[in-house]
């Protein structure tokens, strides 16, 4: 059963990551270039639709760690890990590789997606 109130503070912490991740000063700038995106606009409705998909997203990755009956922050970090491993690291440099886009783009992407799946696995395995 998920606990819909780690689904959110999960979602919360696993939405600011990639905001952090992508600010200019990290690698906003270097993932647009690579990206080929000029300008970058604050848009509410894009913003509030990325929320609703870390919802989703995070919500599968809590149906598992309950499958998968992980209770503890290791063994939940290790579920994002192997999820990451598994489908985002895979399908990220297929994507990158067809598209002959820079190998950087898939590193600037893939790792903030690692980061982000290790830290919302351990927080939904504890309040599990």
């Amino acid at each position: 059963m998920i606990n819909y109130i780690a689904l959110l503070v999960a979602s919360i912490v696993g939405y600011i990551i990639p905001m952090i991740w992508y600010a200019p000063p990290l690698f906003g700038k270097k993932w647009m270039k690579y990206s080929g995106i000029k300008e970058m606009k604050m848009n509410p409705a894009i913003m509030f639709g990325g929320f609703i998909i870390t919802i989703i997203f995070n919500g599968v990755i809590s149906w598992i760690i309950g499958l998968a009956n992980i209770t503890t922050f290791v063994q939940g970090m290790g579920i994002g890990a192997i999820l990451w491993l598994g489908f985002i690291a895979t399908s990220q440099l297929d994507s990158v590789l067809y598209t002959k886009r820079p190998v950087a783009l898939y590193w600037i992407t893939s790792i903030q997606y690692l980061i982000s799946m290790v830290i919302v696995g351990g927080i939904l395995a504890v309040w599990q």
